[in-house]
């Protein structure tokens, strides 16, 4: 790739990322495990947050692998229905 990897910081580098690893953003938000509105938002925010942190981490490390490497694992998550799991809650519905 002859762009320069850059970290992702905001929306316009996310979308700059997706492109990159040729996925659109939905399908990147599905590999992160948080939906594009949330990775949006989390995105758009000024001061540091965890979940921005951990979008922007998991960008580097995707973009470390090789790529024949980072094709197999990119597939695999996508057809993989354990990302489609939603987070544990500290409270369950069922939790009195």
């Amino acid at each position: 790739m002859c762009e320069e990897l850059r970290p992702v910081t905001d929306k316009n580098e996310f979308r700059r990322w997706c492109a990159r690893m040729q996925l659109d953003s939905k399908q990147a938000a599905h590999l992160l495990g948080l939906s594009l509105s949330n990775v949006y938002k989390y995105l758009d925010e000024k001061g540091q947050s965890p979940i921005r942190g951990m979008v922007s981490t998991m960008c580097e490390l995707i973009n470390l692998l090789e790529e024949e490497e980072r094709v197999a694992w990119v597939r695999k998550q996508l057809n993989s229905n354990s990302a489609l799991l939603p987070w544990p809650s500290k409270r369950p519905i069922s939790h009195p």
